[in-house]
Order: structure tokens, then sequence, then C-alpha cells
């Protein structure tokens, strides 16, 4: 959750994040549809896990070099897939250490400066 004074110093000129005012309904429910999203994750690599580990799934050690060639380029195109994905999550991790000011603990009872403006 992001604090509301530091929305509020963020450049009005057309940059990234103006003029976005989410009621406390619409945050809970992000909040909420990020936590189902967790589980299902969890719960879907469970299910991937339990499939390998069947005896038809089990692994075997490269017969021919056709196979081996295969993994290697398999493994190399998935590794320059991911590479910027897990660099921009390093940055963002970074940033959230580095700015903890920046956000607040999620409170429920809490009323914030965005929703007391819209009530006044």
């Amino acid at each position: 959750m992001i604090h509301p004074d530091v929305i509020d110093s963020w450049p009005k000129n057309g940059e990234y994040a103006t003029d976005i005012n989410l009621s406390r309904t619409d945050r809970e429910g992000v909040f909420q549809g990020a936590i189902l999203m967790g589980f299902i994750q969890v719960i879907i690599i469970m299910l991937v896990l339990w499939e390998l580990d069947t005896v038809a799934f089990r692994r075997r050690p490269a017969i021919t070099y056709d196979v081996l060639a295969f993994r290697f380029i398999v493994t190399f195109f998935m590794h320059a897939k991911l590479q910027d994905d897990i660099k921009n999550g390093l940055k963002l991790m970074k940033y959230v250490v580095y700015h903890p000011y920046s956000f607040r603990k999620f409170h429920p009872d809490h009323h914030d400066k965005l929703e007391e403006r819209t009530k006044k």
C-alpha cells in the first residue's frame, strides 16, 4: 500500500501514477485478489510436483546427444526469457527496502487522506 503523502508528492505533469483514486473497497479487492493468486500459484506448484513424482515422469539421463542439445537450448532460452523479470523484481525489492517511508501497513480501520478529501 503506497502512502497517500507519497502519491501527492509525485509529479503532476502526466508522468506515472497520477490521478489514481482507489476507494477502500477497490484496494481491498486488489489485496484479496493478490492473496488468492498466491494461493492458486502454490496449489499449481504442488500439483506439478506431485505429477512429476509419478513413475511416468521420472527424470532419465540423456541417452543421445539430440536430447542433450535440446535440453541445453531450452535451458538457454528459458534463462534469457526470465532474466529481465528477475532483474525487475530485484529492483522493486531494493526500492521497497530503501524507501520504507513510501509505504504504510494495511489496516482496514485506517482512513487515509484520499478518502477524507472525497468525504468533504
